[in-house]
């Protein structure tokens, strides 16, 4: 039996957008097991019921791998995994392509030939009671965008009956006339879910 451990991380959309990898190992390796060591446990939780997992560590992998595929951002942490090969990325901010076709490059580098699989993320159904026009924004904590207020002034100008949700942490930059704020207040598999019944989503 083959084995192949997926580095993957650090945040939640990087988790995601890897995803893509782990489905293209699962294709040349019996069992693909993932680790995220730099992402919040909860993050992981999008990711615990793929079929293409067999296993998810939260701790320091305590098993030999056949293969290691490794992103960029925590390639640190080759140094604790037990591992035969190591095929670990370059910096995806210096290539124009999407994260999940830049990973799954990885596993192309050893044998796999397909297409990128889609990206996965797991979640918990949600239903709307408001069936109108509806608008997701995440504005993430780094990015600090100044203008989220006239942009929304503007759409809700042009758009009467769009309902505007705010997602995320709750240490995301606010905007202060988007009257539905749910950040901090959702798991993330229950986000997820709300993110799907949405007609457009900004992040």
């Amino acid at each position: 039996m083959t084995s192949a451990l997926c580095l993957i991380g650090d945040g939640l959309g990087n988790i995601i957008e890897q995803t893509a990898m782990v489905r293209a190992a699962s294709y040349l390796y019996d069992n693909v097991d993932t680790w995220a060591p730099d992402s919040v446990l909860s993050c992981l939780s999008v990711i615990r019921d793929m079929s293409e997992v067999r296993y998810t560590w939260t701790v320091q992998p305590d098993i030999e791998y056949d293969i290691c595929f490794c992103s960029f951002f925590v390639r640190k942490y080759t140094k604790r995994v037990n591992c035969n090969h190591f095929v670990v990325a370059e910096d995806p901010r210096k290539v124009n392509l999407s994260e999940s076709e830049f990973h799954v490059n990885l596993v192309r580098e050893v044998g796999y030939e397909g297409q990128a699989p889609k990206s996965y993320c797991g979640f918990d159904a949600q239903v709307f009671s408001y069936k109108g026009l509806r608008l997701g924004i995440a504005t993430g904590f780094r990015k600090g965008y100044p203008h989220w207020e006239k942009v929304v002034d503007f759409l809700l100008k042009e758009l009467p009956n769009l309902e505007i949700f705010l997602f995320g942490s709750s240490q995301d930059q606010s905007i202060s006339n988007v009257p539905i704020d749910w950040r901090g207040y959702k798991l993330i598999r229950e986000t997820a879910g709300w993110v799907r019944e949405l007609n457009a989503f900004v992040a």
